[in-house]
Parts: structure tokens; sequence; C-alpha cells
């Protein structure tokens, strides 16, 4: 809402919702933006997408939105959030213009350093976790 207010376009890609009501709904979220149901496990569309748009940014906060689901089916949680996160950043690479990308996750992405404050961009990676991995191997 705060996006729509301060004048973005916004574009959303998303699921069907799985819920009703959903607060997407009650905030009546898809008359600020353009409202795309789509599943971002199909790569050939979403890069097509994509390149439609030509913007400047792009805020990824993809995953699988409730727990019980995650838990009833983790193969298709972790097909979504990983591969979702591949398809995604492919996308991005086989764009002409300069687009930059913010990816929101729950995973533990910063080394832990038992401090009292929040990790900033230039803290050290944990290693291992799977957006580390994917962040590796798409900077390649």
């Amino acid at each position: 809402m705060l996006l729509h207010h301060l004048g973005v376009v916004i574009y959303e890609y998303a699921l069907e919702p799985e819920t009703n009501p959903t607060l997407f709904l009650q905030a009546r979220i898809s008359k600020l933006c353009n409202h795309n149901i789509a599943n971002i496990e199909y790569s050939l569309r979403l890069e097509k997408y994509i390149k439609s748009l030509k913007q400047d940014i792009i805020l990824y906060l993809a995953a699988q939105s409730l727990v019980r689901n995650s838990n009833s089916d983790p193969l298709k949680t972790w097909r979504f959030n990983v591969m979702g996160t591949v398809n995604l950043l492919n996308s991005l690479l086989q764009l002409k213009n300069k687009c930059a990308v913010v990816i929101v996750t729950t995973d533990k992405l910063y080394e832990n350093q038992e401090c009292n404050f929040s990790y900033r961009e230039i803290a050290p990676l944990e290693e291992g976790t799977i957006l580390t991995i994917l962040v590796k191997l798409q900077l390649k």
C-alpha cells in the first residue's frame, strides 16, 4: 500500500490465495497492483513475464505462506521456494536491462556471530544455506 501511495507501479505474480478470507482480498490489494495468478515454478512463463515488464527493481517475497502446508508437503515447499528462486534469478540473467532484486526470506542467511545487533549486507554469509548456495551459483 505504501509503494502504491508513493506512485510506484506494482506488478504481482502469485499463486491463487489458499484460504478465504485472505488479507490480500480484505485489503483489496489487487486494486493497487497489476495482479497475475501464476506459478513461479514455470520458468519460461516467468521469464517471458519479467522481460515484458522492464522493471528496475523486483521485490521477491515468494514462499510457502502456510506452515501447515509446508509440514504436510515439504517436497512441494522445497520445490517452490528453491526452484522458484532459481527461476527468478535465471530470468533476471536473461534481461538486457539492469534490474535489482531484493530477496526476502526467513532462511538464516548471515553467519551467526552471537551479537546483539542486526546483521548488515556486508556481514559474512552462512555457508551451506539454500539461499547462500543459490546466490553463489547465480553470481558465477
